[in-house]
């Protein structure tokens, strides 16, 4: 489905979140996910319950939106650098892609989790979905989140 306008695409959000969800704002015009607080965080990154250890180890920066310039950054641990702190810092520009490697308490080797703006993230295993969502909103990834009734609203 393609709108040109804003106002078609609201129209076409509103009708179908009404026709599937019984709600007609169930469907987000904004963004779902930033990856600012990278750079605002000093490099730490919070924990929360169910998680025992997590490292940045991929960030993808644009540099230049004009020319949709992006660079691309894998260690094993990116935080220091996206922040600023690091050997090699990150440049300027929007962050639009950060890859995680998570440890969590049921055991097992790191797994990985993703987010790519505006609204996608994605982790290895499904069972990990929930505590993998607290992470994302704990470290202020998470714009937009659910409410009480488990439908999308503002946060």
């Amino acid at each position: 489905m393609h709108a040109r306008l804003e106002a078609e695409r609201q129209v076409y959000r509103e009708t179908l979140g009404q026709a599937l969800a019984s709600e007609a704002n169930f469907f987000l015009a904004g963004p779902c996910y930033t990856l600012e607080p990278l750079r605002s965080n000093g490099g730490a990154l919070i924990l929360v319950n169910g998680i025992t250890a997590a490292r940045l180890t991929e960030v993808v920066v644009e540099t230049d939106s004009a020319d949709c310039r992006q660079a691309q950054f894998k260690g094993h641990d990116l935080s220091k650098a996206v922040a600023g702190h690091g050997d090699t810092p990150v440049p300027a520009g929007e962050i639009v892609r950060a890859c995680f490697a998570i440890n969590y308490t049921t055991g097992g080797r790191a797994r990985n989790s993703e987010v790519r703006l505006p609204n996608v993230a994605e982790h290895d295993r499904d069972r990990d979905g929930i505590i993998n969502q607290d992470f994302l909103r704990a470290n202020g990834f998470v714009v937009i989140g659910d409410d009480a009734d488990g439908l999308v609203g503002a946060a």
